[in-house]
């Protein structure tokens, strides 16, 4: 019995390392033989960055995805840094919860961190989210999302800042709905309490997305348009806005109603 499992112990460790060079050679990545940047080294290369005020660099953090996608993303990450209203001369971090996914072979690993900055009896609060793995896209691989927001140092909310992140997406099928995730009550409720009590909803395109006041959009027609969240703080006249890229498309049976029942004369 005792030689059996050391030969089966020998057959999966001879089969490891022989999938080890193949791993590289045929650009496949397996996840128990690879090693991804650590929740710690994220925390601290960000923190250092974010201490140094150093644009580029934190820029350079990005996935190639979020690089491609947001024209402006280096004005944004000025606009964030010149936010943090005191000399950063000390920061801490801490975990946020992370994931591991495996579905259909592929594998996705994330981890979101807080970076600390103390100012005044005040503390600026940095939320990043890193997508450290994901096999079946390299380009989402890298920083994914940051946002700031400004707090006592108990952890109560003060104040809202920069978001950094890609517009939310919805496709739905024509006449369908769906809620903006910021204008349901919690949101709205958070947003209240720091003094944001003017909310403004407004879609590209009422032909294709239309929307009210609950944040409710209705797929109006064929196409794609943006819906912007706007909340507003009437004392202050600060904005926060909240993007989402909305695509509508027919089912089968509508595609059938459009062309054989003339649907483009009357839907």
């Amino acid at each position: 019995m005792k030689n059996l499992s050391k030969k089966l112990i020998s057959v999966i460790m001879a089969l490891l390392f022989a999938l080890a060079p193949l791993s590289s050679v045929f650009a496949i990545k397996i996840p128990w033989l690879t090693t991804y940047p650590s929740e710690k080294e994220i925390a601290e290369t960000l923190g250092a960055f974010i201490k140094a005020r150093d644009v580029d660099s934190i820029v350079d953090m990005f996935s190639q995805r979020i690089k491609g996608e947001l024209a402006d993303l280096d004005k944004q990450v000025k606009k964030l840094l010149d936010e943090i209203d005191c000399d950063i001369k000390e920061y801490s971090w801490r975990g946020h919860g992370d994931t591991a996914e495996r579905n259909n072979g592929h594998y996705l690993k994330t981890t979101s961190i807080i970076i600390d900055i103390p100012a005044d009896g005040k503390v600026y609060s940095i939320l990043a989210t890193y997508v450290q793995a994901y096999t079946n896209d390299e380009s989402r691989v890298g920083l994914h999302h940051l946002a700031l927001d400004l707090r006592t140092p108990d952890g109560t909310l003060i104040d809202y800042f920069t978001n950094i992140q890609l517009p939310g997406k919805a496709t739905l099928n024509y006449k369908d709905t769906f809620q903006c995730s910021v204008t349901k009550y919690s949101w709205r409720d958070i947003h209240s309490q720091i003094g944001y009590n003017k909310l403004v909803i407004t879609s590209s395109d009422e032909s294709v997305a239309k929307v009210d006041s609950d944040g409710i959009v209705t797929a109006a027609g064929r196409g794609s348009a943006r819906v912007t969240v706007t909340y507003i703080n009437e004392t202050t006249g600060k904005e926060l806005e909240y993007l989402y890229d909305v695509t509508v498309t027919f089912t089968r049976w509508q595609w059938i109603i459009w062309y054989v029942f003339f649907g483009f004369l009357w839907y």
